[in-house]
Formats: structure tokens, C-alpha cells, sequence
């Protein structure tokens, strides 16, 4: 009895040790690491670089910030620069210097002359005859009878032939009053305005070597191919035969020095009675860049299209913005570029069916709500969209089978799991809930999760690797995985791969030994005792 007793006490003792080994192990480990984890021994971490989209978001965003600020404080209340101030001589008017109305109500009678020269300023002489004289232009007509239309032919110089400018000129006067300045009693400067504008357009002729790939000849004669060895670049006069002249139609009220760019620029004031002309607005928009034609000796005379209507102020203001974004872009791409660029758009609107153009603009519209909806649920979203981008993980770590360790059988109390960065890689705790799971192989249920996020102790992040510390026994004769969260590396509204989910098994898989069953077989001995009896003979 005794004996079985002891085999019991030393079978305890066996497994007793060999459970304080494994706790004191892991306790040392445990504390080993969280020394490493400290900030006096661990390496600063390394800032993760950002991606193109952050750095495109980040750069509209200040734009957009910019924009607003700017706006903000565009147009003052009160007026304190002496500039912005139009001082009349009529003292009658002086209550009201500030606001400025048009000079012209709907319903008045201009007389509009134009002339076509070589001039880029606008001077009167008297032997320059007008193309045009428009008598009795009815000022915000939009009946049929405010919108006039003439064909124009005329000849052209040697100079305009050669690379030479033409210019259109537009003079506006109020009806019965003449434009020309030595006629004093029927003229005057105060109802008089005018706008000039380059009628050809400059382009750039590329000279380039081709050939036909077949006979490996070219069809371009000597002096084509001479200027493509030396790479020459030609401006070259091109005209288009159409020009719009519009009269915008609006009597709102402006204070002079406070109308936002770039409508300032079209805005002019009468110095005698501080209103304001009405604009004249020589519109070229709709004149595509490939229905230009270079102009050179072959030709004698070019034809004109002109015609004359009011405009609203929405619209001008459209074509206003679309000008000044036109500006801007061929100072950044390049004329060439931009005018393609605008080609294709201006190609869309007038050709695409209205309906057809309305709908895409509203599902256009609709789909920047969306977007900007997932930017303000991003993490949701942007796992969606990355799951459909990609049925399988495209996580670093697991396309490049990242060093991690234990792997294969573990002792049921193992608590160190280490997983290492790639060189010059490093990731911080994300702030949002995010899991590691130890899960059961032949189930794929949950064993022990542990919160990245909140669970701080459990989950350490190093400057070259992630360290998970468990505090469970496994369940011997198991088979397990790890399974990483999206977002356990990198939040997931970054949507990069990183951030995307590890679940694939096969990727860290473990399992604990199985412990044999022990049969204890206790037996009892009887031993019997023979007592033997001696006579002896006792002598008296």
C-alpha cells in the first residue's frame, strides 16, 4: 500500500514541476518582453509612409480649406479702402457712392458698330469703314427679333498671311448718338464702350519624321524632313468662322472693388456717374479646336459668322469659370493638351442626348454622396470594397509568409506567440476594435480572442514585430490556427492591403500533444505467519 502510494505522489510531482517550469518559463519570457516593450529599451517606431490617395486627400483637402477661408472673407460689409470708392462729381448721388447699377435699363436702343482690322487697340478713324453696322439693338431682348446673325467675307493682307493677328473690334453707343469723338454735339464718351478681341488663333506645327512601315519610306518631301531632323516647332495662324457677341443682361447692383475675380475683369465703370457699363462678352467657347484651318499664302479672303444676342448672367458666368479653368490648366499641361481636353468635353455636351446628359450628371452626384458617405463610415465601406477587390488576403505578411514561431505541436500551456515585420516595416496598436483568434481547426469556433486595441497586455506591438502573450491551456490532442482581424495592422479606412485580413489556416497552424491514459493497478499481498511450537524439557 504504501508502495502505490508513493508511484501516485511521484506521478503529482512529475507533472507539478513540469507545470511551474512551463509557468516560470512563460512568466520570464512575459517579463523579458514587457522590459523590451519599455520605452527606455525599445526603438522609436518607425512612421508609416503614406500612400498616394492620403497624400492627393490630404492636398484637396487644404485646397477646399483654403477655398472656404478664402471666401470668407472675400467681400467685406463695409468698405474701408479709399480704391474702392467711386467719387462722384453730381454731389446729388453722393448718398449713394457705394452701390453702382447699370448705366443701361432693359429696353434701351444701342447702335453697335464692328470692325475688323490689324489693330489690337481700338482706335477710331474715320477712313476705316465698319463691316457691320447694327442700328436699333433693342438691350434684353430675348424674342427672336434680339438675336441677329450675318455672314461676313472679306479680304486679308500679306501680313495676316504671313503669320499675321486680326482683331475684331465691337463699339456700343446709345441710339442717336455717334462714335466718332470730333462730332461733339452728337457724341459722347459717357454712353460710349467698346471691346476688342484676337480673331486667329496661334498653334504649334510639330514636326515629325514617319515612315511607312512596310517599304520603310516616307511621303513627306525635303524640307518637311529637314525641319524634323532639326526638331523645329512652328507657330501658325488658324482661323474659325464663327463669333458670338453677347450683351449680358442684368441690372444687379455691384460695389466697384468688391466684385469677385475673374468677373472683375469685364466690368467696367463710367468715371462721371459710377455706374457701370453693360458687358460685352465676345464669346469663342463653342468653337472647336479642330474646325480651325491654318491661314497662309492659298488664301485671299476669310469668312465670318457673327452673331449678336443678349445673355444671361448664370450662363456668362459659366463660360466665365470655364475660361479661367482653361487658363489655369494650359499653364500647368500646356495649350495643346488643354484645348484637346476641352474638345472632348465641349464634343460630350453638344452632341450627348440632354436626357441622357442629365442622368449621368445625377448618378454622377449621387455617387459622390456615396462616396463621401464611406469616408465618414470608412472602416464598413472601404472593408467591403477591399474584400470585393480580393477574395483572398493580399496582406504583406501573408504574401510574403512573414517569420512567426511557435508552429507545429506546442505544449498546451504555451502563452509566447511572435510574429516578425519585414525589414524596415513596422506597425502601431490601431484605435479601433480589431481581434487576434485562436480558433479550433475542426470547427472553426473561437477558442480565445484577444482585443488589439484594448487588451494592451495580452497584445504587444514592438518596432520589428507583434508579440501575443495568452493566458489559457489548450485543450490537449487539438488542432488550432491564428487568425488575424482586418485592421489588427493598419486601419482599415486606409484601405490598403495591409489592413486586409489573415484567415487562412494553413497560414499559422499549431496543436497540443495528447496525454496517454494512465492506469494505476494497486495489489495487496497477505503474507501468512507460521508459529511454531517447541517443547522443552524442564528439569526440576
Amino acid at each position: 500500500m504504501s508502495n502505490t502510494n508513493q508511484n501516485l505522489s511521484s506521478v503529482d510531482q512529475d507533472s507539478n514541476s513540469q507545470h511551474q517550469e512551463n509557468s516560470i518559463s512563460s512568466v520570464s519570457q512575459q517579463n523579458d518582453i514587457q522590459q523590451r516593450s519599455t520605452p527606455n529599451n525599445r526603438n522609436p517606431p518607425i512612421r508609416r509612409r503614406q500612400s498616394p490617395w492620403e497624400i492627393i486627400k490630404s492636398f484637396l483637402f487644404r485646397i477646399l480649406m483654403i477655398y472656404f477661408v478664402t471666401r470668407f472673407f472675400h467681400r467685406p460689409t463695409t468698405v474701408h479702402t479709399i480704391e474702392n470708392r467711386t467719387l462722384p462729381i453730381n454731389p446729388s448721388i453722393s448718398n449713394n457712392a457705394y452701390m453702382s447699377k447699370n448705366l443701361y435699363t432693359t429696353g434701351d436702343l444701342f447702335d453697335i458698330y464692328i470692325f475688323i482690322n490689324e489693330e489690337q487697340i481700338y482706335r477710331y478713324d474715320r477712313m476705316r469703314k465698319p463691316i457691320w453696322i447694327l442700328n436699333h439693338f433693342k438691350y434684353g431682348d430675348w424674342t427672336s427679333e434680339g438675336t441677329h446673325i450675318k455672314f461676313i467675307e472679306f479680304p486679308i493682307s500679306e501680313n495676316v498671311k504671313n503669320n499675321g493677328s486680326i482683331y475684331l473690334h465691337v463699339v456700343v453707343t446709345k441710339h442717336g448718338f455717334s462714335i466718332d469723338p470730333n462730332q461733339r454735339e452728337s457724341h459722347s464718351p459717357q454712353y460710349t464702350f467698346w471691346k476688342s478681341k484676337r480673331l486667329n488663333k496661334y498653334r504649334k506645327k510639330v514636326y515629325k519624321k514617319t515612315k511607312n512601315l512596310l517599304t520603310g519610306n516616307t511621303q513627306q518631301n525635303e524640307e518637311y524632313q529637314k525641319k524634323a531632323d532639326d526638331n523645329v516647332i512652328e507657330l501658325l495662324s488658324h482661323w474659325h468662322s464663327n463669333m458670338t457677341i453677347n450683351l449680358l443682361d442684368d441690372q444687379s447692383s455691384w460695389m466697384k472693388g468688391s466684385i469677385p475675380p475673374p468677373l472683375d475683369k469685364y466690368v467696367n465703370f463710367d468715371v462721371y456717374t459710377g455706374q457701370y457699363y453693360p458687358v460685352l462678352y465676345l464669346n469663342d467657347y463653342w468653337n472647336l479646336l479642330a474646325d480651325y484651318y491654318p491661314i497662309n499664302n492659298t488664301i485671299d479672303k476669310l469668312n465670318l459668322t457673327i452673331t449678336v444676342a443678349p445673355i444671361q448672367l448664370w450662363k456668362w458666368q459659366m463660360f466665365i469659370s470655364q475660361n479661367t479653368r482653361q487658363s489655369w490648366y494650359g499653364n500647368l499641361f500646356g495649350d495643346e493638351q488643354n484645348d484637346e481636353d476641352q474638345d472632348t468635353i465641349k464634343r460630350a455636351l453638344v452632341e450627348t442626348n440632354p436626357y441622357l446628359l442629365i442622368m449621368t450628371i445625377i448618378v454622377s452626384l449621387i455617387h459622390t454622396i456615396f462616396e463621401i458617405l464611406a469616408f465618414k463610415n470608412g472602416d464598413s465601406n472601404c472593408l467591403r470594397f477591399t474584400v470585393q477587390l480580393a477574395s483572398d488576403s493580399r496582406n504583406t505578411l501573408y504574401v510574403n509568409n512573414a517569420t512567426h514561431f511557435p508552429m507545429g505541436l506546442v505544449s498546451k500551456y504555451q502563452s509566447n506567440w511572435t510574429l516578425l515585420y519585414p525589414t524596415t516595416t513596422t506597425f502601431v496598436r490601431p484605435t479601433t476594435d480589431a481581434y487576434i483568434r485562436f480558433k479550433i481547426t475542426s470547427t472553426q469556433q473561437d477558442f480565445v480572442t484577444y482585443n488589439v486595441a484594448k487588451q494592451t497586455t495580452n497584445v504587444i506591438y514592438l518596432s520589428d514585430r507583434l508579440v501575443i502573450l495568452s493566458n489559457v491551456a489548450f485543450s490537449p490532442g487539438q488542432n488550432y490556427y491564428i487568425s488575424i482581424d482586418p485592421g489588427v495592422f493598419l486601419p482599415i479606412a486606409t484601405c490598403l492591403r495591409d489592413s486586409m485580413e489573415i484567415t487562412d489556416k494553413t497560414f499559422w497552424p499549431y496543436n497540443t500533444a495528447s496525454e496517454p491514459n494512465t492506469t494505476v493497478t494497486t495489489s495487496t499481498t497477505s503474507q501468512s505467519s507460521t508459529t511454531t511450537l517447541v517443547n522443552r524439557t524442564v528439569n526440576i
